[in-house]
Order: C-alpha cells, then sequence, then structure tokens
C-alpha cells in the first residue's frame, strides 16, 4: 500500500501530508494533471480470476498547453507499477487493454504499427454516426492511437480476442491467440501484432484492405517481458495522440505524422522546460488590471494587502479550503488595507474583486 498516495509539495519539508500547512499535490510534468491509484488487493479478480499479486498501479495523465499544433492534440499518461508483495515474478507484462469508443464505438477499426510502437483507431467509412444516444464526429471523423513514450518497445499489440480464463489472458498479452498458439498474417507468417499495415496500403494487412465490418473494438498493448522483484518499481510514458484528416483515411495517416513527430522530442527534456508558459487553457481568462502584495504571509495573525493604485471599489473575502467564508468586506478608495484572520493555523483563500476582474491568493497562518 502506498504511504504518501499522491506526490506532493512538502511546504514544511516534515515528511507528512497536511495541507493545512500548505502541502499541496504535485507532479513535475505538464500543466495540469489527474491521478489514479489502483491495486489487485481490494477485491476478487472476477474478469481473469487471477490469484492476488500484490500489485499497485499509479497512473499519472498530464498534458501540455503551451505550443498549439500538435501539443493541444495530445495527452500524456506515466503509469508506474509497483511490486508490493514478497514474491519475485518472471516474464512480467505490463499490459494496456483500451477501448477507445472513437465517437460512436459500433464503427471502428484497429491497426498497430510496431515500428512506431503505436496501438491506433480509426472509423471504419468517413461518416462516424451518432450511436445509441452517443455523439459521433460526423463526416471527415478523426483517428487515435497510444504510443510508448519512454524509448521503450511494444511487445504486442492484438485485437478481437476476448480472453476469459487466467490462461487465455496470459497468452494474449504475451502477444498469442487465447489458445496459446500465434497469430497468422496474411502471407502466412507468425506475428504479435494485429492490422500492422498502414490501411492507405491497398496491398497491406489492414481492417480497411480485408473490408472486415467495422465494429466496438477494443486492443491489448504489451510491453515486453522481464522479470518484477519485490519493492521494485516499472515505469512507462505513453503518449495519448489525436490525428485529423480529410477523411477516415487520411485521419491515419495524419496519426502517423504526429506519431512521428512526437518520436523525434523523445529524451529532450529541454523542449519541455517552458512547456507551459503562456499556454491556451480551456476556460475563459479574466485580464487583471490590478497587482497587490499581501505581507507578512505566512502571518500569526494580521494581513496587509498593499495596491500598486487607488481601488475605487473592492471587496476582500477570506475563505478556508472547505468554501466557508470567514471574513468579507467592502471598501472605497483603499490602496492599503489591513485585517485580522483570528483563526487556526493552516492554508486560507484570499480573495480580492474589482470592477476590473478576480484575483485569489493563498495565505498562511502559522
Amino acid at each position: 500500500e502506498e504511504y504518501w498516495l499522491s506526490p506532493f509539495y512538502d511546504y514544511d519539508w516534515d515528511g507528512f501530508y497536511n495541507p493545512n500547512n500548505a502541502d499541496y499535490p504535485y507532479f513535475p510534468y505538464g500543466c495540469c494533471w489527474s491521478y489514479m491509484i489502483m491495486n489487485d488487493d481490494a477485491g476478487p479478480h472476477t474478469i481473469s480470476g487471477a490469484d492476488k499479486l500484490g500489485i499497485e498501479v499509479q497512473v499519472f495523465l498530464y498534458q501540455y498547453s503551451a505550443w498549439g499544433g500538435l501539443m493541444n492534440d495530445v495527452t500524456f499518461m506515466d503509469v508506474y507499477v509497483h511490486n508490493r508483495s514478497n514474491n519475485t515474478y518472471f516474464d512480467f507484462n505490463s499490459s494496456l487493454i483500451i477501448d477507445a469508443d472513437l465517437g460512436n464505438p459500433m464503427d471502428d477499426y484497429f491497426g498497430s504499427d510496431s515500428t512506431r510502437n503505436l496501438t491506433y483507431f480509426y472509423n471504419g467509412d468517413n461518416n462516424d454516426e451518432d450511436n445509441s444516444g452517443v455523439s459521433g464526429y460526423g463526416v471527415n471523423p478523426p483517428a487515435i492511437g497510444i504510443m510508448n513514450f519512454d524509448g521503450s518497445d511494444m511487445g504486442s499489440s492484438l485485437t478481437g480476442v476476448n480472453p476469459s480464463s487466467v490462461v487465455e489472458v496470459y497468452n494474449v498479452l504475451n502477444g498469442f491467440l487465447p489458445n496459446g498458439s500465434p497469430l497468422i498474417d496474411g502471407v502466412g507468417q507468425p506475428t504479435s501484432f494485429a492490422y500492422h499495415d498502414d490501411p492507405n496500403d491497398p496491398t497491406g494487412e489492414s481492417e480497411q484492405t480485408l473490408a472486415n465490418a467495422p465494429g466496438d473494438r477494443k486492443g491489448y498493448m504489451s510491453n515486453k517481458m522481464s522479470t518484477f522483484l519485490p519493492g521494485e518499481t516499472m515505469h512507462n510514458t505513453y503518449a495519448i495522440v489525436l490525428g485529423q484528416g480529410t477523411d477516415n483515411l487520411n485521419s491515419v495517416t495524419e496519426l502517423f505524422n504526429n506519431v512521428d513527430e512526437l518520436h523525434a522530442l523523445i529524451g529532450d527534456s529541454s523542449l519541455w522546460d517552458d512547456a507551459c508558459i503562456n499556454g491556451v487553457w480551456n476556460v475563459e481568462e479574466i485580464e487583471k488590471s490590478f497587482e497587490f502584495a499581501v505581507f507578512p504571509n505566512p502571518s500569526t495573525a494580521t494581513f496587509n494587502i498593499q495596491f500598486e493604485e487607488t481601488m475605487d471599489q473592492l471587496t476582500v473575502s477570506v475563505m478556508d479550503l472547505s468554501g466557508r467564508t470567514l471574513i468579507k468586506n467592502s471598501y472605497i478608495n483603499k490602496d492599503y488595507i489591513s485585517f485580522d484572520l483570528n483563526e487556526t493555523p493552516g492554508v486560507y483563500l484570499l480573495k480580492v474583486e474589482t470592477a476590473s476582474g478576480t484575483t485569489c491568493k493563498r495565505i498562511v497562518i502559522k
């Protein structure tokens, strides 16, 4: 079991997460991120029927907002797999089961590309219609894929296998059919990558060229096997990429172009240093025409607010982290305000509202 759960910024360096001491969740990548944690010990394994392994998985989903273009169509995913057991696991695989549901989920195709370490999905025709209350993309639908973004190799990528037992799941995650036999491609060769050719190539092996009936597709994407020791952590980084073209097949081409561009960024950390500066967020920005300083901060009780200029009308509010308003006062023609906050030590939110906008700052009682 993870003791600290999400990584956090330890404001007072005491080794414990306490938001009342100004600690806050922190992940060093991305302009915004979401976090999930799960383990295989909380309940029975109703899908695979496998024994509990003592495995914990932490997932970080994050995005960058600075560059526009390609970066507006990418979500990154870091997956940390921890062996919390006392067992050594041989031939251990870290795998993703992907249910892409690209708009209308009932008219999709599947593809894989081992040279790009990519599993992807695209529409089976050029019109992604609405279906049973699920909105489609309409004409010229996009393609979506997930690629290894850490330089590691994808071990296998399959679809249409639907394993239903421990042995079948293990076979599929190792690149075989559920019964343990290899997948045979169109030229009679064994492969671990289903529909591995570009659907724009009329001579290649793809769902498009084979004229399969489109439908709901799931992908089983695995990394290569290794030994997993007690206390060890496996870390993989993925990129979820979108491609939008002039039709459903051209969207696959655009997806490949975007993936190739992303591959060129692997390992070049300097490209990410300023990735969140001047980003475009999906919210309406309020132009702030006033600035102010708060001091002392932290404080034992008394806070002072100094504005750069005299404010005609303003309202000052202080709230706790639950959203409860503790102070709310209005002022006229002020460039300096002082107030006392007689509350327990911790973090509070200071909100200053004027006719030109609203600004919030964090204040701390020590």
